[in-house]
């Protein structure tokens, strides 16, 4: 009887023995193994995002302040800061269809794959969302794969009104051979005939926060420019600007202000950069700063733009009309000023420009610390970090 207790009690034992092994150990161990990929998946993503991290924080680690870093290449067409304001939307002409790109490069993504052909221009509604593409001579409403609408014949110029709900343009009516400048919803309908003019080769320039549309000849050195401005919303037609050759302007942010350039004579080249206001434009005041308007950006305090000055202009050049036609480029450097007070700091300094740039199609991140431009001698996309 001792001994089968002792026999039961051994067996017993071992049961229970076995059944905890199994409990604690083996089943646990069972479970891990159920999910070993899961558990591995996890961990790669926290390392890919902690590399991404890492990697993107190196990037802009390595751009200081005055940095010229070029972060695409050639064949950028009309680049712009996208609706979400974190990258850069543009069209490539080399490598066909949208692109878009993070502010320091290291991210670039094809939107779609459309290629143009004789693509001209593309206008971005104020809010980056609408494309509207002049193609030839003709000008089309544009969505992401779909096929451009056009908006009509015999359009000239075109341009948005401040909030984007619109469009305005210049028509030549083919029946009266009258020219017009013209409202319409963005496809054209609904339009309105605002002014006849006597050009249809003027341009249109909608002035930011007011209801007021400038036209005017295209600067031209041989031309005294007579900028005139309208109210969509109806109204007498206004005198604005005149009696300089060669002119070109960009508005301030505000609409209150505003940077024109010109030249001194009739086919000359001696340029001159001054600063007026919209409301009382008989009064300039010289910049001494002889460079291109279309060489400058405003910032958003309406005081401070940044400009390149372009050097390197020959001799006999006839300006802007052989710099607009590309007989030359220019050589430039890079400066902030104060349109108030005329101070002027460089932003890059001459020893960090180590290849030529001929700067065009300028404009600045949200945030206002990175200047982009195109470089005109090779069509890139640069940044300089402010």
């Amino acid at each position: 009887m001792r001994k089968l207790f002792i026999v039961s009690t051994v067996v017993l034992f071992l049961l229970i023995t076995s059944f905890l092994v199994y409990k604690f150990i083996l089943k646990k161990d069972n479970t891990f193994s159920e999910i070993p990929s899961e558990k591995k998946s996890i961990k790669s993503e926290e390392n890919k995002v902690k590399k991404e991290n890492t990697d993107q924080s190196s990037v802009e680690k390595t751009l200081v302040q005055g940095e010229i870093k070029k972060i695409a290449d050639n064949g950028v067409f009309f680049p712009v800061v996208d609706e979400t304001k974190n990258k850069i939307k543009y069209y490539s002409k080399n490598e066909g269809g949208f692109w878009e790109i993070s502010f320091d490069g290291s991210f670039k993504k094809k939107i779609v794959d459309e290629k143009f052909s004789n693509l001209n221009a593309i206008i971005w509604s104020p809010d980056k969302k609408n494309i509207i593409l002049k193609i030839n001579s003709d000008f089309y409403n544009y969505k992401y794969g779909e096929t451009p609408k056009k908006i009509k014949d015999n359009i000239s110029y075109l341009v948005w009104s401040n909030l984007g709900d619109k469009i305005i343009y210049i028509y030549r009516n083919i029946n009266t051979n009258e020219k017009e400048i013209n409202i319409a919803d963005m496809n054209g309908g609904n339009w309105k005939k605002l002014v006849n003019i006597e050009n249809d080769k003027n341009m249109l320039f909608a002035i930011p926060q007011t209801s007021l549309v400038v036209f005017g000849s295209k600067a031209n050195s041989q031309i005294k420019t007579n900028f005139k401005a309208i109210s969509i919303v109806g109204g007498s037609v206004d005198n604005i600007i005149k009696g300089k050759f060669g002119a070109d302007y960009v508005w301030s942010p505000n609409g209150e202000k505003f940077i024109i350039s010109s030249v001194i004579e009739k086919n000359g080249n001696n340029m001159a950069l001054e600063t007026g206001k919209t409301n009382k434009t008989e009064e300039f005041v010289n910049l001494n700063f002889p460079t291109l308007a279309s060489k400058c950006v405003w910032t958003k305090n309406n005081k401070t733009i940044y400009c390149a000055l372009a050097s390197g202009i020959p001799e006999d050049a006839i300006m802007p009309n052989d710099y607009q036609s590309k007989k030359f480029y220019t050589v430039d450097s890079f400066w902030k000023i104060d349109t108030e007070t005329g101070k002027k700091d460089r932003v890059v300094k001459m020893d960090d420009i180590t290849e030529k740039i001929d700067a065009t199609n300028l404009f600045l991140s949200p945030n206002e610390d990175i200047l982009f431009f195109i470089n005109r001698r090779n069509d890139s996309l640069y940044r300089i970090t402010l």
